[in-house]
């Protein structure tokens, strides 16, 4: 499998691997190349192709925790149509920080666009979220509506590379800060008599994945605790709909790894992957809730998931909250699930 994506690789190989398929996954173009030359070795080979689904929202992707909107051509009062809010509203409670528009095609844009923008800066901002614009050259909208704009606290970047390949921008962008997050809500029967789905979503996952089988060790109700948050690592993911909430999963290092090694055919320490293939993961977990949930007539639609290197900064993002917390063992390696609101 070769994608200039890794997000798309890495779901590509997931949802193969979840069908009975082995998947290589190729790194870079001049490794697929190479592979590829060795065609007997394979059944099929994949390139250029893409998982999305299709509909009028704006297109929508994450890369380095990183959410990313595209917008084109002339941006008016349609922009508010096209925009997801409840998505972009559960992308900032699961802990996303920063928001990107990917602008390289916007033509101009009116005072209602620049009004919406003006307000989801403001908004976003009580949780010390960023909003960002690459690529939007000042010829195209009126000084006043770029003041206007830089005044709302939106951010502007000639490339999108000025953002994503600095490193210490991006982690000053995308860590999460303290927040006081008004009407804070409780965990409620709702969501509690779904748990079985939840969790048997989670543990076929990971069953699949790490070829290890789930001991359920506890279940409590209570703020997540967390032992030994030096070697390991997170992910959140969000759900919202007819019921909405948040799914978070804290997994040992060596889980994760172990993830990442069926995907790319062999062992890394590269955090960078290891989290890009831990992302995906929790992506199909996600689905398959999904799935389970509509299945029992339960309709909900999934955030795109967002992992943490740091325990910490994850709990800055959960602070007090209270969930249902399973703790399990795979192979004796301990992982932690935690469903929240």
């Amino acid at each position: 499998i070769y994608s200039e994506d890794k997000s798309q690789r890495t779901a590509m190989a997931i949802q193969l691997h979840d069908l009975g398929h082995h998947s290589i996954i190729a790194q870079n173009k001049k490794d697929f190349d190479k592979k590829k030359r060795d065609s007997a070795s394979y059944e099929i080979i994949i390139e250029d192709t893409i998982l999305s689904q299709m509909n009028d929202k704006m297109h929508t992707r994450v890369t380095g925790n990183a959410v990313i909107y595209t917008v084109s051509s002339f941006l008016d009062s349609t922009v508010a149509h096209n925009f997801n809010i409840q998505y972009h509203q559960n992308s900032l409670n699961i802990g996303f920080r920063l928001f990107i528009f990917d602008a390289y095609k916007v033509s101009a844009m009116n005072v209602h666009a620049l009004t919406f923008f003006s307000k989801l800066a403001s908004s976003s901002a009580e949780y010390n979220a960023t909003i960002c614009f690459a690529g939007l050259t000042f010829n195209k909208i009126p000084p006043a509506f770029r003041d206007s704009l830089e005044d709302s606290g939106i951010l502007f970047y000639e490339n999108m590379d000025d953002i994503l390949k600095n490193k210490e921008l991006l982690l000053e962008l995308t860590k999460s800060g303290s927040i006081n997050i008004k009407n804070k809500r409780a965990i409620n029967k709702k969501i509690t008599a779904k748990l079985p789905e939840f969790i048997q979503s989670t543990v076929s996952t990971i069953e699949m994945m790490t070829n290890s089988k789930a001991v359920k060790d506890a279940v409590n109700v209570n703020t997540i605790i967390i032992d030994g948050k030096e070697n390991k690592i997170a992910s959140s993911i969000g759900f919202y709909g007819e019921i909405d909430g948040m799914i978070i999963l804290v997994f040992p290092t060596e889980i994760a790894q172990k993830t990442c090694e069926l995907l790319i055919g062999e062992k890394t320490d590269d955090m960078e992957l290891i989290l890009d293939s831990l992302a995906e993961l929790v992506n199909i977990v996600g689905g398959k809730i999904k799935t389970l949930l509509s299945s029992h007539n339960v309709s909900v639609n999934i955030t795109l998931p967002r992992t943490y290197s740091n325990i910490e900064d994850l709990l800055v993002v959960i602070d007090t909250k209270r969930g249902i917390q399973v703790d399990l063992s795979f192979d004796n390696d301990k992982f932690l699930f935690f469903l929240t609101r």
